[in-house]
C-alpha cells in the first residue's frame, strides 16, 4: 500500500526481517556446542536488533497498529533488553541461571497470546507464533536445568527459532512485495 507523504509507512515488513535475524542467533547458541562462549555474543546480537524493533513498535502504535506495536515492544523490550541482558551477565557470571530459563519459559505464554490476532493477518505468522512459543519454553526450560544435561530439548527449540526464522523472512518479503505491488502475489 502506498502511504501519503504525510503518513508513516507500516512496519510489518521491518519487524518481521529483524525478527528473522534474531531468531537466526537463537538457533546457532541453541545448536552449539559451545554456549557458554556464544552467550555474550548472544547478547549483544540481541540487544542490537532490540533497538529498532523498539522504535518501529513505538511508530506501530503511534499509527495504531496494535498488532504489530505490541510486537515490537515484547520482542523489542521484553524479549530483546531481558534476553539480551540476560546473556552479557554472562560475561560476569559464567553460564546461565535457572531464574534466566523461567524467564524465557515465562515470556513463551505471551507469543500463544499473539495467536489469535495474528490469525485475522496471516495464518502462517500465526503458526509462526506457536514456533517460536514452543521454542522460547524449551529453550527456557532447558536453561533452567529441567531436562539436566540432555541437550535434545535445546536443539530443538534452536531448529524452531530457525523455522520462526524463516516465517519472518517469507512474511516479511510477502507483505513488502504485495504492499509495494499493491496486489496479493505471495499468500500471507
Amino acid at each position: 500500500m502506498m502511504v501519503s507523504e504525510h503518513a508513516w509507512a507500516p512496519g510489518g515488513p521491518a519487524t518481521l526481517f529483524i525478527l528473522g535475524v534474531l531468531h537466526l542467533g537463537l538457533f546457532f547458541f541453541a545448536t552449539s556446542d559451545d554456549q557458554v562462549t556464544l552467550a555474550p555474543a548472544l547478547g549483544l546480537w540481541i540487544l542490537a536488533v532490540s533497538i529498532p524493533l523498539l522504535i518501529i513498535g513505538v511508530i506501530e502504535m503511534r499509527r495504531g497498529e496494535v498488532l504489530f506495536g505490541t510486537m515490537g515492544m515484547v520482542f523489542g523490550g521484553l524479549l530483546g533488553l531481558g534476553a539480551g541482558l540476560s546473556f552479557m551477565r554472562s560475561l560476569l557470571i559464567p553460564g546461565q541461571s535457572v531464574m534466566d530459563g523461567y524467564w524465557f519459559a515465562g515470556t513463551s505464554i505471551i507469543f500463544f497470546l499473539l495467536v489469535l490476532p495474528m490469525l485475522k493477518l496471516s495464518r502462517i505468522m500465526a503458526a509462526g507464533l506457536v514456533v517460536i512459543g514452543v521454542a522460547l519454553f524449551l529453550l527456557g526450560l532447558s536453561l533452567a536445568d529441567v531436562f539436566g544435561d540432555a541437550t535434545l530439548a535445546l536443539i530443538v527449540a534452536g531448529y524452531l527459532a530457525l523455522i520462526f526464522s524463516a516465517i519472518c523472512y517469507y512474511s516479511a518479503a510477502a507483505q513488502l512485495i504485495n504492499s509495494y505491488y499493491e496486489r496479493k502475489i505471495l499468500p500471507m
